[in-house]
């Protein structure tokens, strides 16, 4: 069970992750370690048109400017087609590729790879990493009412897609100008056993504010980071939907 929790919180992370196609000024976040606030990594996105698609890179960096990770998310429209995340010094390369009524998962481990191919039917969406974001602009208006809603996203911790489930965190953990968001699973059982994670989005104008939860990233020792990653916010930013991990 323990195992099985730890893949979910995993998931759960990649799922919020960062990005935005709806502005192309770059976006920077800062993570620090959930316990104890000392700075692990910052990322950087920034984004470009390349044929007909827009793509979001994203380099992860240490304090001392060693390199963590690269990213890139590919959107068409206002959902992400595909997405690659590659951890050069520990030997791990992830990716999701959606086609037309299918979806193809990848990982390659310290050399051992996996795939997996998962059909999709026109009824079901299945949202990939920084789509989530895009899936919180759509709904904005319904999470703002308190009504609870469920999605499946792709995962490559797990080869598959999982359901989870969104609602808008209690208002006394709300701020001013922000408001937050929590994810988690939408099996109860499960949901009992693990802490939400936590997005806030900038009321203004709706872009990520922090993240709070398991990185998708992981150290030297290949454990995920327990992050909170915090993004101040783009005054420039022209339409809503700005997204991290």
């Amino acid at each position: 069970m323990t195992k099985h929790l730890a893949s979910i919180s995993i998931f759960l992370s990649m799922s919020a992750s960062l990005a935005s196609h709806a502005s192309q000024h770059d976006l920077i976040g800062t993570a620090v370690n959930l316990k104890t606030n000392v700075p692990l990594y910052t990322e950087h996105h920034s984004f470009a048109e390349e044929n007909g698609e827009t793509v979001m890179t994203t380099r992860y960096t240490t304090p001392d400017n060693r390199l963590l990770a690269e990213r890139k998310v590919a959107y068409e429209g206002d959902r992400v087609n595909r997405y690659e995340l590659i951890q050069e010094f520990i030997d791990h390369q992830e990716s999701v590729a959606r086609e037309q009524q299918s979806l193809t998962i990848r990982e390659n481990r310290q050399g051992v790879a996996k795939q997996k191919t998962i059909d999709v039917d026109d009824e079901k969406e299945v949202i990939i990493d920084a789509g989530f974001n895009n899936f919180i602009e759509r709904n904005w208006d319904q999470l703002l009412d308190g009504k609870t809603l469920k999605a499946h996203f792709a995962s490559p911790a797990r080869m598959s897609v999982v359901k989870l489930q969104i609602s808008r965190a209690p208002k006394k953990e709300q701020q001013d100008n922000t408001v937050v968001f929590e994810m988690t699973a939408a099996n109860p059982i499960i949901r009992l056993l693990i802490k939400p994670v936590e997005i806030g989005f900038y009321t203004s104008s709706k872009q990520l504010a922090f993240y709070k939860g398991v990185s998708n990233l992981r150290d030297e020792s290949r454990e995920y980071f327990n992050v909170k990653i915090s993004f101040d916010e783009q005054q420039a930013v022209s339409s809503p939907t700005l997204a991290a991990r």
